[in-house]
């Protein structure tokens, strides 16, 4: 059999078992056929294989990124939408000029969605310790209904217009488990919403991006994460995300995924985590009965999308001594609230669904491994790879409990390249625990050399230390980015490394991440993206 390329002359990381170097990968049908030295690449030479010289490059496999919003990653980078981070407005009069300059461009009554705002951000909100409201909008809204997102899309700031259209009032009563109205001391609502049973509420009632705009959505990020060596990534879109975001979160997504999977117009392969809970909201009956009433696609080539995950929102900063966050699941106790999401995880394991869930807090990471681990002790060896997201306040019981019953971990190590700090990640590798790294874009930059940077060096963009003695090898943190987050979603038999037999995806390097300077690592660019043995991205 002739290669269809044979690439040679090269530093060829496989990042297989023992994580062998070669010289030449010789190419077919979008596979790979052989990798290793350059005089036996020869073999596979046909009359039409073309020859690519790597010119000494390093090449590694695609990224594979295990927590992103994607398609809304890909509405974010629309010219319409307002991006409002505290280096682009940082007070209340640059927020509404940015606001503004949207609302300008756009005819009456349009809706408007951006992201970005924190409350520490804006300065008023800051040296008056107050929360915002829609007032703090009104000049830049300029009468549009507007949806601002703050930086971890668990809050959303609305203007006036988008309160009436959503038929929002003093009288609108949210239950628990939907979200927090926020109300002024009269209960009118003050425009600030958290959580996403309040957003698909006032989503509900939003634009809805058509099937072009969506797919526009897709290709646009699927692009961008070329633009990063990224060709495989996951996404967090279902039933319960259909008033989310302009339809972003919901199944007009998945549909385009398929849609473009069919007319080949994918760069990247998609790993669909669905989230069920029906409008927003996370409780067993809604998780499950979501799953129940989303009809899903064939899905015609599983290895360009795929949706075997169900995505669960278990708390926001749920602190183990009460004094901070809260569970997102239904209840009067914190007793209530852990059986009910136990309730959904022990279902869920025995239905054959993977489960990602979402904890930021230790009480909420307490109460998952354990509903964990007695799912996997009923019903053992289903291999179903369960996996948490964020896992920032993990301690080493929850960390043994989750090795031993093969529950993994997805964290962002890019966060703590913007914002210093993050997860300590060394503790989990040496107990065993398998771990994979995201970026949760476009909540945080999606440069995965930004977090593989900071785990190998523990420095922050601003040249900072964060406890050093947690850097990680670079091996084991590429690893994280490739190996393992295709383990984690089922697909390590043909992603994740450079073998034989697997898809030909893969990136080439600027610079040998093996021999610089490590504190070079951040300032390394990707020369070209390869996904099936096409060439999906080339800089210029």
């Amino acid at each position: 059999m002739a290669a269809d390329t044979i690439y040679k002359n090269g530093k060829i990381a496989t990042v297989n078992e023992t994580f062998d170097f070669v010289q030449a990968m010789a190419v077919k049908d979008g596979r790979i056929l052989f990798c290793g030295s350059e005089e036996e690449a020869e073999k596979w030479r046909g009359k039409e294989t073309e020859t690519v010289s790597l010119e000494g490059r390093l090449v590694l496999p695609g990224t594979f990124d295990s927590h992103i919003h994607a398609a809304y990653a890909g509405l974010s980078m629309a010219p319409e939408f307002v991006t409002c981070e505290p280096e682009d407005a940082g007070n209340l009069a640059e927020l509404n000029g940015l606001l503004a300059e949207k609302a300008n461009h756009l005819p009456e009554d349009a809706w408007m969605i951006g992201w970005g705002f924190k409350l520490d951000g804006i300065r008023e909100w800051r040296e008056e310790k107050r929360l915002p409201d829609w007032r703090d909008i009104a000049e830049g809204a300029k009468g549009h209904p507007v949806i601002l997102h703050d930086g971890g899309l668990h809050r959303i700031l609305v203007s006036a217009r988008a309160l009436e259209l959503a038929g929002i009032t003093k009288d609108t009563i949210f239950s628990k488990e939907e979200g927090t109205m926020y109300r002024f001391p009269d209960g009118s609502p003050t425009g600030l919403f958290t959580d996403f049973g309040t957003q698909a509420r006032i989503g509900r009632a939003a634009y809805h991006l058509s099937e072009e705009e969506m797919e526009a959505c897709i290709r646009r990020m699927q692009r961008k994460l070329n633009s990063y060596g990224i060709t495989s990534h996951t996404d967090i879109v279902g039933i319960g995300g259909d008033d989310l975001c302009f339809g972003t979160f919901g199944q007009p997504a998945i549909r385009a995924y398929e849609r473009l999977s069919e007319k080949e117009g994918l760069t990247a392969r998609v790993f669909l985590n669905l989230l069920a809970g029906k409008n927003g909201v996370q409780s067993s009956d809604a998780i499950l009965g979501g799953l129940e009433e989303m009809e899903l696609p064939k899905f015609q080539n599983r290895d360009w999308v795929r949706a075997d995950t169900v995505k669960i929102f278990g708390d926001d900063g749920w602190s183990r001594d009460g004094k901070s966050g809260y569970c997102m699941f239904p209840g009067e106790t914190d007793q209530e609230q852990i059986a009910d999401m136990r309730k959904t995880i022990l279902e869920l394991h025995r239905r054959g669904w993977q489960m990602g869930i979402h904890l930021t807090g230790g009480k909420g990471i307490d109460a998952a491994v354990a509903a964990l681990t007695e799912a996997e002790r009923q019903l053992p060896g289903r291999d179903l790879r369960h996996f948490l997201l964020h896992g920032s306040a993990l301690v080493t019981q929850n960390i043994a409990d989750c090795a031993a019953n093969g529950i993994e971990l997805a964290a962002q190590a890019v966060g703590g390249y913007v914002f210093g700090g993050g997860t300590d990640l060394k503790t989990p590798l040496q107990m065993g625990m398998r771990i994979s790294q995201g970026s949760d874009g476009p909540a945080l930059p999606m440069n995965w050399i930004w977090g593989l940077h900071y785990l190998v060096n523990r420095e922050n963009r601003e040249g900072k230390l964060c406890r050093p003695e947690l850097a990680l090898d670079l091996k084991d943190a590429i690893c994280f980015y490739t190996r393992n987050a295709a383990y984690q979603n089922h697909a390590e038999a043909a992603l994740g490394s450079l073998e034989p037999g697997k898809y030909a995806d893969f990136q080439i390097l600027d610079r040998d991440l093996f021999t610089i300077d490590p504190k070079e690592i951040k300032d390394t660019v990707v020369l070209e993206t390869v996904c099936g043995g096409k060439t999906v991205y080339k800089k210029i």
